[in-house]
């Protein structure tokens, strides 16, 4: 009896081995497609990043375009009246060889000159420009305050300003607000008429999406990506804190701001084919200018209106400076 219970628990235990034998081979075949599914995946992700990037403009016409801008400092927002035909043409008496402006879009779609969504602050008027069109945004004063050499300045289109920008032989540095796809044909339609703009003008965004849609348009456009920690919660050219509910200013503003940071520093630079990158002169750190170096990229430093420290920038450092103060800089 006692043997043949032997058997039978032998019998039993084969069985049961070759249970958990079969069950093995099956979790591990089940973990190995397993595996490859995740590796397939993690490969289409990679490669539709790959395609989707935008290669960078060839580096020799950058560092021809950068050296321009290096010569001599850049104005900020062309001089006086900003943003201005007049200004350009200061900035160029001033000795400046680029200025830079801020473009806006009129309610009937034209690209105009001007910093802020409302015209207040710069003109005789009032009211967000993009709910004007654009004969009546021409109808405003935007010179009135300097004075009557500037009495009646109109706020003149992009159309304008680049044309006198090639006339000056200037480089024209665009900062765009927003209307990324609009603004991208404008571009590509700016540069199918005058290919001179290739080597003569640089777009440049807080919006690394604008710069994506500028460049997937017109891949032979230089575009700049201009950085500053903190947009979403600090007015740029104040430092005071936006006007926001308690919950927008405590909670959504500075997770933007870390969302924003983290993609232009790691992800979108690399997407759209930035070469540029402007900083603004708070946040310039050696170890910064390292990290934009050691990627290739041309460091330009905003708004930096001290001589000693456009000096710095400039001659030491060796970064392109932007700046309301041209006639301290050349």
């Amino acid at each position: 009896g006692a043997e043949k219970v032997g058997q039978l628990w032998k019998l039993v235990s084969d069985k049961k081995s070759r249970v958990q034998c079969s069950c093995f081979v099956k979790t591990w075949n089940s973990t190995v497609v397993e595996m490859y599914y995740l590796l397939f995946l993690l490969a289409s992700v990679i490669a539709v990043v790959f395609k989707l990037r935008i290669p960078p403009v060839p580096k020799q016409r950058v560092k021809r375009l950068v050296g321009k801008c290096l010569e001599k400092a850049i104005s900020h927002r062309a001089d006086t009246p900003e943003n201005t035909l007049a200004g350009i043409r200061q900035a160029s008496k001033k000795g400046a060889m680029a200025v830079e402006v801020d473009v806006q879009f009129t309610r009937d779609g034209v690209p105009v000159l001007m910093h802020d969504e409302c015209v207040n602050r710069t003109s005789d008027g009032c009211g967000r420009l993009r709910e004007m069109t654009l004969e009546e945004a021409k109808r405003l004063d935007v010179g009135y305050k300097f004075g009557e050499e500037f009495s009646g300045e109109p706020i003149p289109t992009l159309y304008e300003a680049v044309d006198l920008c090639l006339e000056l032989d200037m480089v024209l540095l665009l900062d765009v607000k927003s209307d990324a796809s609009k603004m991208a044909n404008i571009i590509k339609q700016l540069c199918s008429k005058n290919p001179e703009l290739y080597d003569k003008m640089i777009v440049a965004s807080f919006y690394s999406e604008v710069l994506y849609a500028v460049r997937k348009a017109e891949p032979n456009i230089v575009v700049a990506l201009i950085m500053r920690p903190g947009e979403f919660v600090y007015d740029c050219d104040t430092g005071a804190l936006h006007r926001a509910g308690e919950w927008e200013m405590n909670v959504v503003a500075p997770l933007h701001d870390l969302v924003r940071v983290f993609t232009n520093n790691y992800v979108a630079w690399w997407l759209a084919g930035v070469d540029i990158v402007f900083l603004y002169k708070g946040n310039v750190n050696s170890r910064l200018l390292q990290v934009w170096h050691r990627r290739e990229k041309h460091v330009f430093v905003w708004t930096v209106n001290e001589r000693e420290d456009i000096l710095h920038y400039r001659n030491e450092l060796g970064l392109a400076v932007l700046t309301d103060k041209i006639c301290l800089a050349n």
